[in-house]
């Protein structure tokens, strides 16, 4: 907490309490273990493809993924 209220009152940010900075915090933890899952499923497709001697990839390169809704 004190690192971050430095670099907010270096870069003339409002400061946060402590309660603010636990509550931050706890949304990063979470949101880079869903980014690192998606990204791994990404991986994993890719390895099929190669797996399966798939060459035109082409058709697979678009993928999107929508966190805005928790259910589909």
């Amino acid at each position: 907490m004190a690192c971050s209220n430095l670099r907010a009152t270096n870069y003339h940010i409002v400061t946060a309490d402590r309660h603010k900075t636990k509550m931050v915090s706890g949304n990063i933890i979470p949101a880079i273990a869903t980014t690192t899952a998606c990204i791994t499923g990404f991986v994993t497709a890719d390895i099929y493809l190669h797996a399966q001697g798939i060459t035109d990839r082409e058709r697979f390169t678009d993928g999107q993924i929508n966190l805005a809704f928790g259910t589909l």
